[in-house]
């Protein structure tokens, strides 16, 4: 089975992302929970970063939309396009 060229992986060790998470976990529990959405922002850039697109790591990876506090760009278009009424 050859990967398709938008096929994604992930590379890391354990003990790299290990560090990152016992770090996260350990200041959002000391800060009680305030320091949680840089926790998330820091795991995402870790994952970000180490995944493969079309062979290279460190390129833009588009952030999926469930994931995302905001829709797709597309998606909010077309959500405006279809609440305004037209002008006719």
């Amino acid at each position: 089975m050859t990967p398709s060229s938008d096929a994604r992986s992930l590379r890391f060790t354990g003990s790299e992302y290990f560090k990152i998470w016992i770090v996260n976990l350990a200041l959002t529990l000391v800060t009680i929970g305030i320091y949680s959405p840089w926790a998330k922002v820091r795991r995402l850039r870790y994952f970000y970063g180490n995944t493969l697109v079309d062979g290279g790591a460190g390129k833009q990876v588009e952030i999926p939309e469930y994931l995302s506090t905001h829709p797709a760009t597309e998606a909010r278009i077309r959500m405006f396009e279809s609440g305004v009424p037209s002008a006719e």
